[in-house]
């Protein structure tokens, strides 16, 4: 019998050897041996900052939802198209250009997700509307813009700048409203994704020339500001991101030097589309900045 209460304590611990030559004795066994206790795995905070920035698609995966995209046949639009794609997600694409379309949706047929394509003009909001309510999208990416350059001397007239609202703004709005519509009377919680631009921040830099684009894109945060007001009762969630100079055909073909491609944005769009990541946001535009930006 261990009668020395120090004895006691240490028998408490169970680390057999150690303890003994401690105490200046043999320590008495009874029963099998102790099991050495497990000694508890080290990360480095090098490897938990590397782990905690490590993107992992897998929690961000679709579950089957459905996203209507407008702008779908080319540059970011298209580019959106094939990440969300990837994450699962079944995809349409809208756009004015057939030829363009059917080439985006070749791309991801190839990758095992067939898209539905919708030819439109999304400032016709009758036309909009009768393809959201036949494709019924779980979200949106409203892509679909165009630059209108010219300054007030010479190529922008009353006319162009018009052209510029009646796609830029009109165009997004008529696309939200035709899905926040459906939503509603359906019940479903939506999410929607409107791209805005650096050039439609208050504070950033603008370029000579593109007026009518720049009011576009500011009109198109306040926009989706206010929409994500009139939504929030229905759990219809309303975002907006602001890249800068995105490398595409229509920014190649205007001389414009371009800071961030396509690919790099479409990450950020699906963690907008992602409830598990962004529940809580809504009415927010993100500012993308990419090197210089």
């Amino acid at each position: 019998m261990i009668r020395s209460p120090w004895k006691k304590l240490l028998l408490r611990f169970r680390h057999w050897a150690t303890l003994s030559d401690l105490v200046g004795a043999p320590l008495r066994r009874d029963g099998p041996a102790p099991i050495a206790p497990k000694r508890r795995s080290y990360t480095s905070r090098r490897d938990k900052r590397k782990n905690h920035h490590q993107c992992d698609n897998t929690h961000m995966k679709a579950n089957n939802r459905s996203v209507f995209i407008t702008g779908g046949g080319s540059g970011l639009g298209a580019a959106i198209a094939r990440h969300l794609a990837r994450l699962g997600w079944r995809v349409a694409l809208a756009g004015r250009n057939q030829t363009r379309l059917d080439g985006a949706a070749a791309e991801l047929k190839k990758m095992g997700t067939p898209a539905q394509v919708f030819a439109l003009d999304v400032a016709n909001a009758s036309a909009v509307e009768a393809a959201i309510r036949e494709f019924r999208p779980d979200a949106l990416v409203c892509c679909a813009a165009i630059m209108g350059r010219g300054d007030v001397w010479g190529e922008l007239t009353p006319g162009l700048f018009a052209q510029v609202m009646a796609t830029n703004v009109s165009g997004t709005f008529n696309t939200c409203a035709a899905a926040m519509k459906l939503w509603k009377e359906n019940g479903i919680k939506g999410d929607i994704v409107n791209i805005s631009s650096l050039g439609g921040i208050r504070g950033m830099q603008k370029f000579s020339g593109f007026s009518a684009y720049a009011a576009s894109k500011h009109a198109i945060v306040g926009l989706t500001e206010a929409l994500s007001i009139d939504g929030r009762t229905h759990g219809i969630r309303v975002n907006a991101v602001a890249p800068g100079t995105i490398n595409t055909a229509m920014t190649e073909a205007l001389g414009l030097e371009p800071k961030t491609q396509p690919d790099q944005l479409a990450p950020t769009v699906a963690f907008l589309l992602d409830r598990q990541q962004s529940e809580l946001i809504s009415g927010t535009t993100m500012e993308v900045h990419c090197n210089d930006d």
